[in-house]
């Protein structure tokens, strides 16, 4: 092979890595940002179902294991960014969060969290909001959503609707 062919293939061979490094990157942050889609619309479904209806809910209808929806609900709380995910890989994110007990939600997150929460409880009838505001509040006190210095609290907005709100924590 001639140093000009050669010289050719080397601009060929490094365009074709370039790409295929594109192609992975981009896979692996559609996977991230799908996993983490998963997990919202999984502690959505939990929250909606009856005690005691998950896991059976979760084998017939999503066909998932338990393991792996643990691990999307966990990514979907973190708060990490979808490129932080697909470096890493969607385990490694799941574990890493978990050993940060799940308060790395920055605190523009705590807010959209509190929305969505709003949001969902805004769709249930007057009659069955109280029941899932309390399924709720044991639902954040258990899962540790927010760290010592902010807690969620039940507030009325100017429709008189209820709406979650995040806030400072009194201090002593």
């Amino acid at each position: 092979m001639s140093r000009a062919t050669g010289d050719n293939r080397l601009v060929v061979l490094a365009a074709e890595i370039q790409a295929a490094d594109g192609r992975c990157r981009r896979n692996a942050e559609e996977s991230a940002a799908a996993a983490i889609e998963a997990g919202r619309k999984l502690i959505e479904a939990k929250a909606l179902l009856a005690h005691g209806a998950w896991g059976a809910w979760l084998q017939d209808h999503a066909g998932l294991s338990d393991r792996t929806a643990r691990r999307y609900m966990q990514l979907a709380r973190s708060g990490l960014e979808i490129g932080h995910v697909a470096d890493i890989g969607i385990r490694r994110a799941s574990e890493a969060a978990a050993r940060r007990g799940q308060r790395c939600l920055p605190p523009r997150g705590y807010e959209a969290w509190a929305a969505e929460i709003t949001r969902l409880l805004h769709l249930l009838p007057d009659a069955e909001q109280e029941q899932w505001l309390t399924a709720m509040r044991a639902y954040v006190e258990t899962e540790r959503h927010l760290p010592d210095e902010l807690h969620a609290v039940l507030e009325m907005d100017g429709a008189g609707k209820p709406a979650v709100v995040v806030r400072q924590a009194a201090t002593a």
